[in-house]
């Protein structure tokens, strides 16, 4: 092979990160859906392998998707329909073309049955598996027209698409719940043999079976794929049934064919938008085949994937199992059965045969153990001593070992663990498995005085001989100056505390500079005298909940090896005037920048940009009053393309306050410039605004679609708390000139948001003891700003009742509000806010009903408003720890109805008072009726009854 097609079949495979080295520099094996070659000699092959695989990437100009009106392209949420479809397309060739797996591609290609194939996939309404039959196919699991589809929906959808065609017949089987059933796969594919063969043109002798298309869905982890899976996802590429897998990145899918021996994958990426084109009439195929596959690494592989298989033959599918069997460790991604271990399970119970909780099948073992940690696990079995189970639990638990190293994935945490669960764990797990576990998670906080208990009886070096991981929340000074002087092979270290200031500055300049197995730190605010001028540091990441711009500055500067920064909280202090002289005095190894700005001006940001050379990793997110220039095209056009070369995410996310019409004006052409400028749509980043009237202001939230990162975003992100550079500003900081010491309940009204800006810039009142709270908003205001304006003015841990008054309150306030409150268990509506009620009790912030469900013991509604019967229904769902509850109700039924409901389920309940809103009800109802309905509903327990005709309410104790 001479020089030349070497470096062009080389070239086809690029590298998704930094290092440019083509197959040619390497002398590896590679292995394409279940051919292995040898680089570099074997490249002309693998060319032509990879050249001949069908590519189907985003199209634009293609008939309207669902009507005149409907999408004429799919840029931007079609890449896992076009995953799909390349998979596909690579079965129907194996299955339908003489040559199968070997078929090769050349231009001009006059086989009919090639050209038949391609035409059920090209982008016309009646073609088999073609856009518009995909997403059609997808309003059935829910998806509309133009949302993006994750690995099991297009499963599914190619599924119900393949039962429908009758030319080229085919089954799939999707694989739920990671098991494989192989009494289900044999009823469906083998056929009677009076039908006729249903493969074309096919030698085989064997013809009593539909050809099988095998679809596996998998969660290989929680944010990245377990190393455990790697060698099992390099073992399927090497069989010969194999049809690679489609995942990638969240939003952002690829078709995976193979991968290279130094654990990179090689992929086909259908984020390139071509013309449409009617392959039919013109004979012109070229653009259905990529001279480009792409590589990245393992580790840039989201865990979320559907792996499949192509069984054309009985005989297949038996070798395919027989592998799988043979191969595959005592933990694999999936589950190989006979049978279904439920209908199993399902039919002893059914026969009343006794089944002991050690016979349940391993599937189900693995399954309950799967939504409960290990310390929970452990507790649960304690007593139960048998030896399947326990082998369970060690293989579900401890992993293997290897020699004198453990592999585990035993992570303790004794943060949230009850006294009784947390001896447990001090006395039957530390002591038998402490050098096994590599995470351990300590705190002082639901039950203080935790980590010097642990302390006095363990040490972290000799006895947590390979702990990885250590997260410490709220330690006291002594305890984290033990423990950071005790740790000796810790790689990662979280310390959460509200009292950063008060740690002696050398403990954490320990961590920083003297540990040199500590390449990951999580801080919860970062001061600027952590800094050591004179020392070198080995972290190479780094997160931070709060700091400030000098402080920003100052990592940038001393942190030579940090490739990875996330601040939750960049503020600026006072009085900074901005230079761009020795800002940055070293090189930035910095790849991934995560950013959450609170008023800091573009020009302090954009000093910097260009010192980010080696950044592939974007995410800004901010709140600023006069932010134009951060929603300005034309500026981050710039940014990118000068300084960021190797960007690969951009994340972005903008809040703008109080805009005019003149400020509208200014704005839309930039805003219309980042819809259509063709800068943007190349990345495949489109971008949403979305205004919102207050009386007479206008605010703007700006930001990047999709946007994954929600938490990161400030409108549904975590708490903004500033804090000041030096231990001297924050201890004034909590004595102030108007402290109101013996202020108990507090009446908070908030008009806009210029004035909690004003308060915060004076600081000019401190309420350190209110218990009782009430909030009163004369318009909306932003989240985030509020959040940070009664942090500021208020002891927030002191407060038990809150009370929300007036007519503006927001779930998103009202989130941010329960997020600080953690000793609140006493919430009370005085106005009238039924539709904040409805989003609450029906789920619509997920996080703010858990928290309140947690929380509340005692619940008002108070206000002018009634509530139907349905809502006090759904408030004794969601809120069973309830011990009082008050409400308006508008009928006599739904109080005769409701109140006993409420009696019968709510088992710590002790008092209610309902009001009737009807006053016709005053005269309708006795004491003795109330009692002759509770005995109606079988509630026989004492009860003391006071009705008031007076305000036609009723008070009920339990």
């Amino acid at each position: 092979m001479n020089s030349a097609a070497l470096s062009f079949a080389a070239s086809m495979f690029e590298r998704n990160d930094t290092d440019n080295n083509t197959l040619s520099d390497i002398d590896a094996e590679i292995c394409i859906l279940g051919v292995t070659y040898k680089t570099p000699n074997d490249m002309h092959a693998i060319t032509d392998d990879a050249l001949s695989r069908f590519w189907f990437t985003y199209r634009n100009g293609f008939a309207p998707i669902g009507g005149p009106s409907g999408p004429t392209r799919d840029t931007g949420w079609g890449c896992m329909m076009r995953c799909g479809q390349m998979m596909f397309a690579e079965a129907y060739l194996r299955f339908f073309l003489p040559a199968g797996r070997y078929f090769r591609w050349r231009s001009k290609i006059t086989d009919p049955i090639y050209w038949e194939i391609l035409n059920m996939f090209i982008d016309k309404r009646h073609s088999s598996y073609s856009i518009h039959q995909i997403v059609q196919m997808g309003d059935s699991e829910g998806k509309s027209v133009g949302q993006w589809f994750g690995p099991n929906t297009i499963a599914q959808v190619l599924r119900r698409i393949a039962s429908n065609e009758f030319e080229k017949q085919i089954h799939v089987h999707v694989a739920m719940d990671n098991t494989l059933i192989l009494d289900e796969i044999r009823k469906l594919c083998q056929i009677s043999s009076n039908i006729p063969n249903l493969i074309k043109k096919s030698n085989d002798t064997q013809t009593l079976w539909k050809p099988l298309v095998i679809i596996i869905p998998l969660r290989l982890g929680l944010n990245d794929v377990n190393v455990e899976y790697i060698d099992q996802i390099k073992l399927c590429f090497r069989l010969p049934q194999t049809l690679g897998f489609i995942g990638g990145k969240p939003n952002h899918a690829h078709y995976f064919i193979g991968y290279l021996e130094s654990d990179e994958l090689l992929y086909l990426d259908p984020h390139v938008t071509q013309p449409h084109i009617d392959a039919m009439n013109s004979f012109d195929d070229s653009s259905y085949h990529c001279d480009k596959v792409n590589r990245m690494k393992f580790s840039g592989l989201d865990p979320s994937l559907a792996l499949a298989f192509a069984c054309k033959t009985e005989n297949e599918f038996d070798d395919l199992i027989s592998k799988l069997r043979q191969y595959l460790p005592v933990r694999p991604m999936f589950e190989i059965c006979e049978t279904n271990p439920f209908d199993v399970l399902a039919q002893k119970m059914g026969d009343h045969e006794e089944m002991k909780l050690e016979d349940l099948p391993g599937e189900i073992w693995f399954l309950i153990l799967s939504y409960v940690s290990p310390l929970e696990a452990f507790y649960a079995f304690k007593k139960i001593k048998n030896t399947r189970i326990n082998s369970i639990m060690t293989e579900m638990y401890l992993i293997r070992q290897v020699g004198d190293n453990y592999s585990s994935i035993l992570n303790l945490s004794l943060a949230h663990a009850s006294l009784s669960m947390y001896n447990f764990a001090m006395s039957d797990i530390i002591p038998y498995y402490s050098h096994m576990i590599h995470e351990l998670i300590l705190s002082n906080r639901q039950t203080p005085g935790e980590i010097n208990d642990f302390l006095q009886k363990y040490s972290l070096t000799h006895d947590f001989t390979y702990l990885s991981c250590l997260r410490l929340i709220e330690p006291s000074p002594i305890e984290l100056n033990i423990i950071v002087n005790d740790i000796q092979n810790v790689k990662m270290i979280d310390i959460q505390s509200k009292y950063m200031h008060s740690y002696d500055v050398n403990t954490i300049q320990t961590i920083l500079y003297s540990k040199p197995t500590i390449d990951y730190c999580c801080l919860s605010q970062f001061h600027q005298n952590f800094i050591s001028k004179d020392s070198y540091s080995f972290i190479q990441s780094l997160k931070i909940d709060s700091c400030d711009y000098l402080c920003f500055l100052s990592i940038l500067n001393h942190f030579c090896l940090l490739e990875k920064l996330s601040i939750n909280t960049l503020s600026m202090p006072r009085n900074v005037i901005l230079s761009s002289n020795n800002l940055i005095e070293n090189p930035l190894l910095i790849k991934d920048l995560k950013l959450r700005a609170f008023s800091i001006r573009f020009d302090y940001l954009l000093v910097l940009f260009p010192f980010f050379e080696n950044i592939q990793r974007f995410s800004l997110s901010l709140v600023c009053d006069e932010g134009f220039d951060y929603v300005n095209s034309d500026k981050w056009q710039m940014i990118i393309s000068n300084y960021w070369p190797l960007l690969t995410k951009f994340q972005f996310y903008s809040e703008l306050w109080y805009l005019t019409s003149v400020d509208l004006d200014e704005l839309y052409p930039h805003l219309l410039s980042f819809k259509n400028d063709s800068f943007w749509i190349e990345r495949q980043i489109g971008f949403v605004a979305d205004f919102y009237q207050d009386k007479n202001d206008l605010h703007l939230i700006f930001y990047s679609n999709p946007y994954p990162d929600e938490k990161f975003s400030n409108q549904w992100g975590h708490s903004i708390d500033i804090v000041s550079t030096s231990k001297d500003n924050i201890n004034s900081s909590l004595v102030i000139e108007n402290t109101y010491e013996h202020v108990s309940r507090l009446l908070l009204t908030v008009y806009d948001n210029k004035q909690m800006r004003y308060e915060l810039d004076k600081i000019s009142r401190y309420f350190p003891n209110v218990d009782t709270l009430t909030v009163r908003f004369e318009q909306h205001a932003s989240s985030a700003l509020f959040r940070l304006y009664i942090e500021k003015i208020i002891n927030l841990d002191h407060i038990k009742h809150l009370v929300l008054d007036g007519k503006c309150h927001t779930m998103a306030t009202l989130y941010e509000l329960i997020l600080c409150l953690s000793n609140m268990n006493k919430l009370t509506i005085t106005n009238n806010q039924r539709i904040l009620v409805k989003q609450l009790i029906q789920g619509r912030n997920e996080r703010l009903l858990l928290l309140l469900r947690q929380r509340l013991q005692y619940f008002n509604l108070l206000y002018d408003g009634v509530m139907s019967y349905d809502t006090v229904e759904a408030i004794r769902y969601n809120f069973p720890h309830l011990k009082t509850f008050s409400a308006c109700l508008p009928h006599f039924e739904d109080f005769r109805d409701a109140i006993p409901a409420f009696m019968q389920h709510m088992k710590l309940l002790q008092y209610l008072h309902i009001g009737l809103e009807c006053d016709n009800d005053k005269k309708n109802f006795t004491t003795q009726d109330m009692y002759d309905w509770f005995r109606r509903h079988n509630i026989l327990h004492e009860i003391k009854l006071s009705i008031d005709t007076y305000t036609n309410s009723i008070h009920i104790w339990l």
